[in-house]
């Protein structure tokens, strides 16, 4: 004699784990997708410091060509780019401008969710030595 029926128990095990398993595949997916776009924006943070250290107006303009690279819907109230002179290190006659690119990333929303991701990169370059001084975290 068998106390309990067990036909409708993979059923209603699926009918649980359906939606916990959907929004972890589309919370992974999400954060896969910021993580390339904080690589494109640690390159365009890059571009605009090349491109301070000749003339700090067209910083922004720089970064936002690089980041339209990888997605042409990006406009420029979603980044925001600060150039600031660093004080002169142990080069001589050099001038280092520190740029600082912010970038608003907006991923897969749904069900309430709407997260908003504050991307940031900042990057010391230097005309005399050719080269990016460092990468700052």
């Amino acid at each position: 004699m068998r106390f309990f029926d067990e036909k409708g128990q993979a059923l209603v095990e699926l009918a649980i784990l359906t939606p916990i398993l959907l929004f972890v595949m589309i919370a992974v997916v999400g954060l896969a997708q910021a993580g390339q776009r904080k690589a494109v924006v640690t390159r365009a943070a890059a571009a605009a410091a090349r491109v301070a250290v000749v003339r700090e107006d067209l910083a922004k303009s720089e970064a936002l060509a690089v980041l339209r690279e990888s997605d042409p819907s990006i406009t420029s109230r979603d980044i925001a780019v600060s150039v600031i002179s660093v004080e002169k290190g142990y080069i001589p006659f050099s001038s280092p401008k520190r740029v600082d690119v912010s970038y608003k990333y907006r991923p897969l929303s749904g069900f309430g969710w709407n997260p908003t991701f504050h991307l940031r990169s900042s990057f010391v370059y230097d005309k005399w030595s050719n080269g990016i001084l460092f990468d700052v975290p």
